[in-house]
C-alpha cells in the first residue's frame, strides 16, 4: 500500500479521535463524550489484548485514562469495601481496570439524579473515581439501576495513543451506556471488533473511489501524523 494509501486508511480510522482531540500532544478535554477504545486483532500486548476500553475524563491532563470494561475478576466488592453493607447486593465481582495504579477503584453506575461527587459520562451514565466518595456512596446507593468496580486504569499520553491508533492497535467507537454494563462483558470485544473489522473494510474499500468521491476536512487530514 502506498504512503498515500496508508495515510487516507489512517484518517478514517483515526477521525473520531481527531474530533476529540484537534493536534497531537493536545490534552483530551474533560467536557468530551467518552468513546470506546476497542482492540484490533494485530494488538497482542497481554494486558491490552482484546480489551474495550471507556474512555473517561483524564485526571492527569496531558494523560488520558480509561477503565478495561470486559474483563470481570473473580474479587467481590465487598472485599474492596467491606464497610459498605449494600455493595454485595449491587454489584457482584470488581473488574481488572488496567495497569496503573491498581489499587485505585473507579465506579460507573446508572442513576437518574447525579449524586454528590460523581461526573455524568454520558445519558445516565455516573462515575466517581475516589476510594472515599465510592465507599461513602455504596453506603446510600439510592436508586442505582447498575454498578460496576473496576480497579486500576489505563492511561497514555495523547502523543501515544495517537501513536497507537495511527499503528493499528485500536478502534475507536461511541461509547454505549448499555454495552458498558453488557450482561456478557467477556463477549463484549468479540462483537465490538467485528464492527471495527466491518469499518476497516469500508475505508479499504473508499481507496478504490475516485478522490473526487471522498468527503474529507482538511484538519482531520492534517490531524494525521506524517510518518513515512
Amino acid at each position: 500500500m502506498s504512503y498515500l494509501s496508508r495515510k487516507m486508511v489512517a484518517w478514517v480510522l483515526i477521525a473520531s479521535l481527531a474530533m476529540v482531540c484537534a493536534a497531537p500532544g493536545m490534552a483530551i478535554a474533560q467536557t468530551q463524550k467518552p468513546f470506546f477504545l476497542v482492540a484490533t486483532r494485530t494488538l497482542m500486548d497481554p494486558i491490552f489484548a482484546e480489551s474495550v476500553v471507556l474512555m473517561v475524563p483524564p485526571k492527569e491532563p496531558p494523560l488520558v485514562s480509561g477503565v478495561i470494561i470486559n474483563k470481570p475478576t473473580a474479587m467481590p466488592v465487598r472485599r474492596v469495601f467491606p464497610q459498605a453493607p449494600q455493595a454485595a447486593d449491587l454489584s457482584g465481582t470488581a473488574f481488572y481496570g488496567g495497569p496503573v495504579d491498581l489499587d485505585e477503584p473507579c465506579l460507573t453506575f446508572r442513576s437518574a439524579h447525579l449524586p454528590s461527587k460523581s461526573a455524568r459520562l454520558l445519558d445516565d451514565l455516573d462515575l466517581i473515581a475516589d476510594a472515599d466518595s465510592i465507599s461513602n456512596f455504596l453506603k446510600d446507593p439510592g436508586g442505582v439501576k447498575e454498578l460496576r468496580l473496576y480497579m486500576g486504569r489505563a492511561q497514555w499520553s495523547v502523543d501515544q495513543l495517537h501513536a497507537e491508533i495511527y499503528e493499528g492497535s485500536w478502534y475507536i467507537m461511541p461509547a454505549d451506556v448499555g454495552l458498558v454494563f453488557s450482561s456478557n462483558p467477556k463477549h463484549l470485544w468479540s462483537e465490538l471488533v467485528e464492527r471495527g473489522d466491518l469499518l476497516k473494510a469500508r475505508a479499504a474499500s473508499m481507496l478504490r473511489w475516485p478522490i473526487s468521491r471522498i468527503s474529507w476536512s482538511p484538519d482531520i487530514v492534517a490531524s494525521v501524523p506524517d510518518q513515512p
